[in-house]
């Protein structure tokens, strides 16, 4: 009876260290959120504005964020580029569903429209521009104040 119960004990201990790992590592990949929420509810408290930005990098990314810096103080943070992991995606997610509304209630509705605006006509004043970005960019400008037309 004792080798019984003993043998069952370290096939539970064999058994058991998989599933807690597996369970650690969903655990952690649906954390992200909750943990993006609670670091944009830390940084309103302290007065700080930031966005966190994934995805490929855009030709007016840098005028972008300049802009939101030089005129409202609002840092943006590029968390991943092409293919960002389940958890930076998560809190990604959770941090701009907090900063995002707080920064339009502060700052005005169409924050982020104008600054997407300026920083495409920076881009668009660049002599050495491709000409196949002029248009992109002039096509994009054109949709983006459509767009604020109908708001």
């Amino acid at each position: 009876m004792k080798l019984f119960i003993l043998r069952h004990k370290i096939l539970f201990s064999i058994l058991s260290i998989p599933v807690l790992l597996i369970g650690l590592l969903v655990g952690y990949e649906f954390s992200g959120q909750p943990i993006g929420w609670l670091a944009a509810q830390l940084d309103q408290l302290r007065g700080v504005h930031r966005i966190k930005i994934i995805g490929m990098a855009d030709v007016t990314d840098e005028h972008y964020a300049k802009s939101l810096d030089d005129n409202y103080g609002v840092k943006a943070d590029r968390l991943a580029y092409c293919t960002p992991s389940i958890w930076e995606f998560a809190f990604h997610k959770g941090y701009n569903a907090v900063a995002v509304p707080a920064i339009k209630k502060q700052f005005g509705e169409d924050v982020f429209a104008q600054c997407h605006e300026l920083a495409i006509l920076t881009k668009l004043k660049e002599p050495d521009l491709d000409e196949e970005v002029r248009k992109m960019l002039e096509s994009n400008l054109q949709s983006l104040r459509e767009r604020n037309k109908k708001q």
